[in-house]
């Protein structure tokens, strides 16, 4: 009983290691994070430059001293979102453009259909259009509405249902992605922070991730979103993932979680 007092029990009392106060054992890490006034912390700016990290006491004083290159930092961010979203508006552009391409060059999602298509998890694979639906069959109209896949070599139970209309960045010609030209080893390291253009959870934007395992031209990676972790894929010949950008320290579990379709 003494041992799991000291050293186990959750309602125990324990030293915080900085300020050397009190606390119970469950409430260490929120103390460490959160209240401790000697646990060292960043400055809100961080990301937009502001890298000195300072105790938890002197908080206050570090954003009254700082207050005029904050302003000047926060411009500077004003300004690269800016160039950001631009650049957003361009790739959602060229996208729509390799899409209409694609249409055009004989990817007319008919049944049957060899395709290029991404699986809930991001990987890309080959696939075939089995069957579609139109919104006259749910009595609306004559669009297609749904798209049922089968991926080749997978097992029946993966088949989906995908709107081509709201995923149109799940389909591409046959081979593009899965083609020969493929085979190369991607630039990307296992390890290494990226820059990945999610597809979830909605709105699409940049998001600051670290690559988990790579295939081929294919990268599995990690990241953060909406307080959640999340694993995805992306195609290193896709405007979807580049280099990342000096940022804030990232909080990344390094416990690579098994999904069923890595």
């Amino acid at each position: 009983m003494a041992i799991h007092i000291e050293t186990a029990c959750p309602e125990s009392a324990t030293e915080c290691k900085y300020c050397k106060v009190f606390v119970k054992r469950k409430e260490e890490t929120q103390h460490e994070i959160m209240t401790c006034p000697e646990s060292v912390t960043y400055c809100v700016h961080y990301e937009a430059g502001c890298k000195v990290p300072f105790k938890r006491k002197d908080e206050q004083n570090h954003y009254i001293h700082e207050a005029v290159n904050h302003a000047k930092l926060v411009q500077g961010s004003l300004s690269r979102m800016k160039h950001q979203i631009q650049e957003l508006e361009r790739t959602a552009h060229e996208a729509k453009t390799t899409l209409r391409v694609a249409l055009m060059g004989g990817l007319a999602f008919q049944e049957g259909t060899e395709v290029d298509c991404r699986d809930h998890v991001g990987m890309w694979l080959r696939a075939q259009i089995v069957k579609k639906q139109r919104s006259q069959d749910l009595g609306v109209g004559g669009a297609i509405t749904r798209l049922f896949v089968h991926f080749t070599n997978w097992d029946n139970r993966w088949d989906e249902w995908i709107n081509p209309d709201v995923d149109s960045y799940r389909f591409a010609p046959p081979g593009f992605y899965t083609g020969g030209g493929n085979d190369t080893r991607t630039p990307y390291t296992v390890g290494e922070k990226v820059q990945v253009y999610i597809t979830r959870p909605l709105p699409r934007q940049w998001k600051l991730a670290v690559v988990r395992k790579v295939h081929r031209q294919q990268i599995k990676v990690e990241y953060f979103s909406d307080s959640r972790r999340h694993e995805y894929w992306f195609h290193a010949k896709s405007m979807e993932i580049r280099g990342s950008v000096e940022s804030a320290p990232v909080s990344i579990s390094t416990k690579r979680k098994h999904s069923q379709m890595s």
